[in-house]
């Protein structure tokens, strides 16, 4: 009974999202899915000093701070969202499935799905932020982490579509969303967008017509507390600010 309960407030949110920031794109906008982690998504957020581990239950959107309600305004209608593809702990590479939440039985690793669930909207762009968990949760070494998001994004060209890499927004130094020692966290974040800039300083080379989203740009990193609602997921604020370097 609570699955089916858990099914209908789940598909009940996914019509409300769709109604609020879905439909077609306009004639001069360009039709985009942002696909991620749950700083895309906006859930999954811990009470200050709270381990990831034991607020991992919390798996409810928070759509009213997600950067994608923002990006249409900061580029004045050239992208439309229509669908926000983030999932709350998901990684690049594949992963151990999720064992409760909307996900449930499903593998995290953004890679396995992108046809079901970024492909499927037929969008004209996309937009890829993920890493910090693989990085911070499972151990995944950086090299392999940036190799999956070269691979995430070879594969979106592959199938006609902008592509549109991201980098992390700083994350505080006493963020214990991954049950890290201050600073951890905020390191990996640190070396994970380091890294994700020279890939794509290589890789836009062969695969012209992408861009990339500085988001480490939208705060300087002794602003991330006042900018995040627990060190790493963007306030309403953080998320506008986000947007706001898609211009």
């Amino acid at each position: 009974m609570a699955g089916r309960v858990w099914g209908m407030w789940w598909g009940s949110t996914l019509l409300l999202l769709s109604a609020c920031g879905g439909g077609d794109a306009g004639p001069s906008q360009t039709a985009l899915v942002v696909a991620g982690d749950s700083i895309t998504l906006q859930s999954g957020a811990c009470n200050p000093g709270q381990a990831l581990a034991d607020c991992r239950e919390d798996y409810w959107p928070h759509p009213e701070r997600a950067f994608s309600n923002f990006i249409e305004a900061a580029t004045a209608g050239r992208y439309h969202v229509v669908a926000n593809a983030g999932r709350s702990g998901d990684t690049c590479t594949p992963q151990r499935i999720y064992d409760l939440g909307p996900f449930l039985g499903e593998a995290r690793g953004l890679l396995a799905r992108l046809d079901r669930s970024v492909l499927a909207h037929q969008p004209a762009a996309v937009s890829v932020l993920i890493g910090i968990n693989d990085l911070n949760t499972f151990g995944v070494p950086l090299e392999s982490v940036v190799a999956c998001n070269v691979q995430v994004w070879t594969a979106l060209h592959t199938a006609g579509v902008q592509v549109i890499a991201m980098t992390y927004p700083a994350i505080s130094q006493t963020a214990h969303g991954w049950g890290q020692a201050d600073g951890v966290s905020a390191a990996q974040a640190w070396a994970l967008n380091q890294a994700l800039r020279e890939a794509w300083a290589v890789w836009q080379v062969a695969h012209p017509g992408g861009r990339l989203v500085d988001a480490e740009l939208a705060w300087p990193a002794a602003q991330a507390d006042a900018m995040t609602v627990d060190g790493a997921h963007p306030s309403v604020e953080g998320a506008q600010a986000v947007a706001a370097v898609w211009r």
